[in-house]
């Protein structure tokens, strides 16, 4: 019994040095509170085996104290760990005062212990006295004899093991269940090593067991807190997440039986079997690694999922079973459609967007090209400005229902696309296409509200494809320009694309990029038409018009070609500036010389917006001493009732000033009377064309007439042009018109001709 008793506490002895090293290496927090209680031990196991070793009975009582010290130290050291493993240290103060008395009282009861191993006389020993005990003559063991001191130190080891009880009961009360389990198999480590070390007190045994049941626990305590507790809670946590992770996990094992399986998975699966039979299709492949998009019901609807099957195996490469994951991407997938239709399609009203309309046609196009079709641009004319009036929530809801429209009346091979604000595109078959009912639905799609009833207009413009090649771009353009001809033409809702618009544009190009070489090597000269008056036949002034030399072409442009194109791109204002320094500088001239003629000069409504007329009028009379009564400002009642008030009060400052204000082409809008009604003009200017406008010659006579009476009542002089024969001579004449200007007297010529013929007494 000695023998194995010293052999087994020996092997405990190196073995709890090789966890004292293996505790050191973790490098835990921890780590020296494990390392604490395997000293310890080791410590008092040491001091016990001498004590076996030894016959000398004082010595014997000096290890016997040592190990007595040692089992102090122990469950102090236990107490220690206990307190870092619960986290109890860092939560409260009272743990340090705790920890402080026991080391008081273990130093006591230490003095205690070396005091009784100094004492000369063993019976008179405090705390304990030995005894030999042999058997057949040879030496076993030595017996111990417990004296009152030795109640001390029972009580100061018992009273920390209940104490270290105590805090690994409260925190096993007080712990998540999910780490409940660690405390209590701590716990119940200590409760059966406290029982068999009374146990061993009671019953007196030879050896003392105790301290091998101490150090069976010391490595037990290392296995719990390194290996046996993290792998535990590991595993749960790995199920919890398994169980929670937003994919589906199967496990199987070599032999193919299902191991582990979580919720998701069985919200696919359902069964085992079902699970077994996906498996097999798997497994039959013979592949280490496989993914696959699979499309699988899961709570009644089927969903896509991708399917990540691998092959698990060990440290040493060895295959040990198969795990699959299932990632649902259906909402992904719905995701990247919903983008794809954003990316191809209109938000609003779920037709093709510009880009892949175009691509789409182009496409359409060149695969069938033996198909004759229409690429038509439709428009709603002035939705910007219905946009800004009536809100865009009412406009968004007509351009759907133009849409929805679209849609109806064209088959399945039209393509149909929104380019922007109220502007559409279409490609459709020509033998689809019958214009007059296509406009008549469209109409039908008018909308209105209790608050907002408007009638949109809708024209299109027409290019019929004859080229596959083209580009849908270009193809839109041509569509476009053919729109742009009736843009401001009520009365038409349909224009098709001809060469003579790509023409006209090119022309319009052309006159665009040479306007600033023309105004800069004076390219554009003042033309004069004389005025004459109808009292005395004699030239009392011209009207200032403008003539285009090109000198890169050596040939005169019509005004009739680039002042429309002047005017809409809004390079007007820096001709007519142009034009009427011209005038100012020639009325200083004629001034010096004493030539009484005056000068009219015409106003666009791009002027007023881009100069300052007022300045710019009273700085160039000013600038060159010319009489502003000398300088005729002409505006026709169509630019003036552009922005009414604006424009009025910018005339009326002009005639304060000294400069006379003519109304010219009178009669061709529709508020003639309300402007004479609102505005004092001092000249009213009527072209004869008014005449041959019409059937009713008697009632048109009788018509202007009337308006030159008016005019006389009102204090205005009377300018009429497009005189071309002796017969108009003499009917405005008789009627009282004040001035001529027209063919009849004489075409618009150069300034010097002008001069030649009127003022070196040709008059």
């Amino acid at each position: 019994m000695r023998t194995s008793f010293l052999a087994f506490a020996i092997t405990m002895s190196v073995t709890m040095l090789f966890h004292f090293v293996y505790a050191i290496r973790k490098k835990q927090q921890i780590s020296k509170y494990v390392a604490g209680i395997h000293i310890t031990a080791f410590f008092a196991l040491i001091s016990y085996i001498i004590t076996l070793f030894t016959l000398n009975e004082r010595i014997a009582r000096l290890f016997y104290g040592l190990y007595f010290i040692g089992i102090d130290c122990l469950l102090m050291a236990f107490m220690d760990f206990v307190l870092v493993f619960t986290e109890e240290q860092f939560k409260r103060q009272p743990t340090k005062s705790i920890r402080i008395a026991a080391g008081i009282i273990a130093l006591l009861d230490t003095c205690a212990f070396i005091a009784n191993a100094v004492s000369g006389n063993a019976s008179q020993s405090p705390s304990f006295t030995l005894s030999q005990y042999s058997v057949n003559g040879h030496f076993i063991s030595w017996l111990v004899s417990y004296r009152i001191g030795f109640i001390f130190h029972s009580v100061f080891d018992y009273s920390l093991a209940i104490l270290i009880v105590f805090i690994l009961g409260k925190k096993a009360i007080s712990a998540k269940p999910f780490y409940r389990n660690k405390f209590i198999a701590l716990g119940a480590l200590f409760l059966l090593v406290m029982f068999f070390n009374l146990s061993f007190m009671i019953f007196s045994v030879t050896f003392r067991f105790s301290i091998l049941m101490y150090s069976i626990s010391v490595i037990g305590v290392t296995y719990l807190t390194f290996l046996i507790i993290p792998k535990e809670i590991s595993a749960k946590i790995k199920l919890i997440i398994a169980e929670n992770i937003n994919n589906a996990v199967i496990c199987f094992d070599m032999s193919g039986k299902c191991i582990f399986m979580n919720r998701l998975a069985k919200e696919i699966f359902e069964t085992e079997e079902n699970c077994l039979k996906f498996y097999r299709e798997y497994n039959a492949l013979g592949k280490d690694f496989i993914k696959k998009r699979e499309k699988l019901t899961k709570g009644g609807s089927t969903r896509t999922f991708i399917v990540f099957a691998n092959r698990l195996r060990d440290s040493k490469d060895r295959k040990i079973g198969t795990y699959m994951k299932f990632e649902d991407i259906t909402e992904e997938e719905r995701q990247l459609e919903a983008e794809k239709y954003r990316a191809t399609h209109d938000e609003l009203t779920g037709l093709l967007n510009r880009r892949c309309f175009f691509k789409y046609a182009e496409d359409e196009i060149r695969q069938h090209p033996e198909i004759a079709r229409f690429f038509i641009c439709m428009n709603v004319r002035n939705f910007r400005l219905a946009n800004d009036i009536f809100g865009e929530k009412f406009c968004n809801e007509f351009l759907k229902k133009i849409a929805a429209t679209l849609t109806r009346i064209t088959s399945c091979d039209t393509l149909l696309g929104r380019i922007s604000g109220g502007k559409f595109a279409i490609l459709i078959k020509k033998a689809e296409f019958e214009q007059n009912s296509f406009l008549s639905e469209i109409e039908k799609s008018q909308i209105e509200t209790s608050t907002v009833k408007y009638r949109f207009d809708i024209n299109m413009g027409i290019y019929d494809v004859n080229d596959p090649h083209e580009s849908a771009a270009s193809m839109f353009d041509k569509a476009s320009l053919a729109l742009k001809r009736i843009k401001d033409d009520y009365e038409r809702s349909v224009e098709y694309y001809n060469e003579a618009l790509m023409e006209q544009l090119i022309r319009e190009k052309q006159i665009i990029s040479r306007f600033d070489t023309a105004i800069a090597e004076g390219q554009f000269s003042m033309f004069l038409q004389p005025q004459v008056s109808s009292s005395t036949l004699k030239i009392v002034g011209a009207e200032a018009l403008v003539r285009w030399y090109d000198t890169s072409e050596d040939v005169m442009i019509p005004p009739g070609e680039f002042v429309p194109v002047l005017e809409k791109t809004g390079f007007i204002y820096r001709l007519d500036k142009f034009i009427w320094e011209e005038a100012v500088k020639k009325l200083a001239d004629w001034g010096g010389r004493g030539i009484d003629f005056y000068i009219a000069v015409n106003i666009s409504a791009k002027d007023f917006y881009y100069l300052d007329i007022y300045k710019t009028f009273t700085e160039l009379v000013t600038e060159y001493g010319v009489n502003p009564r000398m300088l005729k400002l002409e505006i026709t009642e169509t630019v003036l009732m552009q922005d009414f008030n604006m424009h009025s009060k910018i005339l009326a400052r002009l005639q304060e000033f000294g400069f006379c204000i003519e109304m010219d082409d009178f009669g061709s809008g529709y508020s003639s009377l309300n402007v004479l009604k609102n505005i004092k003009m001092d000249v009213l200017k009527i072209d004869m064309a008014f005449l041959k406008q019409t059937e009713n010659v008697n009632k048109s006579t009788m018509i202007l007439d009337s308006i030159v009476k008016m005019a006389k009542r009102l204090g205005m002089t009377i300018i009429t042009e497009g005189v071309e024969n002796e017969y108009q001579v003499d009917f405005l004449k008789r009627i009282g018109c004040d001035i001529f200007q027209g063919y009849f007297y004489s075409k618009p010529v150069s300034v010097a001709a002008f001069e030649e013929m009127y003022t070196e007494g040709t008059n």
